[in-house]
């Protein structure tokens, strides 16, 4: 059933342009003075009349219809069960972490995952010696060891992957029997900004204004500012860039930890990966639809005011403010 396109009963329910009844898909498809528009957009009148009718009253986009089964998948996941660090035979613990998404610009289909690496070396010699290693194709990484991976739990960003990283690698920290310090180390701003609102305790403050508060209460009740330390390290950086050995280390830790995550994504069932591109391909499509659509009523909208506004020389029209007559000068 057809409504009238302005919701007031002292309006009569006539288009002011070409007489006939005023309906939101008269407005949109079939008004004659607004031909010339429909003419320069074919492709957004086939959308309001074939594919997306409803946007003729509300231009929203819909979701991918197997969405719901990459929800349900989500809730299903666990994190893994917390493993006892390798000792070492030195007290001091190093730990390297990622976070990353397949498809991170779309919530839709976006699917987290994170990774902790433990840095079993020992000394400087240690590290030299294996600087070879590094160098090979593909690169070997004997003195890494993949401490914890996974997919993340509850919200599927990358910032959430960051934070769960850190905090199972603090959980590992912690049951080592030899550890007196303990050095994180991530390529994420926004896990070092945690850190410190922890640190400080500024963070009770604004708790309920951040993502993902539950698990910073989690960090904060594990962290020990007297015996951890957390390190930023610039991302996707070569191993010919280094500057010295411990720069070209720590450049090695994360991208160790950064291949671990990739890793993870292999571990998705086929069937969710292809669930998640589809669901991408469906928001990217959907978004096109939408701009074309917006583009279209934008012209359309106008057009009409400005021959709304040349009739009320005659008396017919009506300014667009308010839909209020326009005085005379």
């Amino acid at each position: 059933m057809q409504q009238k396109a302005l919701w007031d009963d002292t309006v009569v329910p006539v288009c002011q342009l070409c007489g006939q009844p005023d309906t939101r898909e008269h407005r949109m498809l079939s008004c004659t003075n607004m031909e010339d528009i429909r003419k320069q957009h074919v492709e957004a009148c086939d959308i309001l009349q074939h594919q997306r009718p409803e946007w003729c009253f509300m231009p929203l986009p819909r979701l991918y219809d197997d969405v719901y089964m990459l929800r349900a998948f989500v809730k299903t996941i666990k994190l893994p069960k917390v493993e006892r660090p390798c000792e070492t035979g030195i007290s001091h613990l190093r730990f390297f972490m990622d976070g990353g998404a397949i498809h991170p610009a779309f919530h839709v289909g976006r699917l987290a995952a994170w990774a902790v690496i433990q840095d079993l070396s020992t000394s400087d010699t240690a590290r030299r010696m294996c600087v070879d290693y590094l160098f090979l194709q593909p690169p070997q990484l004997p003195l890494f060891r993949v401490a914890a991976m996974g997919m993340v739990s509850g919200d599927q960003t990358v910032a959430r992957g960051e934070l769960q990283a850190l905090a199972r690698a603090c959980e590992i920290a912690l049951l080592s029997e030899s550890m007196e310090t303990a050095e994180f180390v991530t390529d994420a701003s926004y896990v070092c900004a945690v850190v410190r609102l922890i640190e400080s305790g500024l963070f009770a403050f604004c708790l309920h204004h951040l993502p993902n508060a539950a698990l910073i209460l989690q960090l904060h009740a594990m962290w020990r500012p007297d015996v951890f330390c957390i390190r930023k390290v610039k991302s996707h950086r070569r191993f010919d860039e280094t500057k010295d050995l411990d720069d070209l280390w720590y450049i090695a830790g994360n991208f160790c930890a950064d291949m671990v995550v990739n890793l993870v994504f292999l571990t998705i069932p086929s069937c969710i990966r292809r669930c998640a591109e589809k669901a991408v391909d469906f928001q990217r499509k959907e978004e096109a639809r939408l701009k074309c659509v917006f583009k279209y009523i934008t012209q359309l909208n106008r057009s009409r005011c400005e021959q709304l506004n040349h009739s009320v020389a005659t008396g017919k029209g009506h300014t667009t403010k308010l839909q209020l007559p326009r005085h005379e000068q």
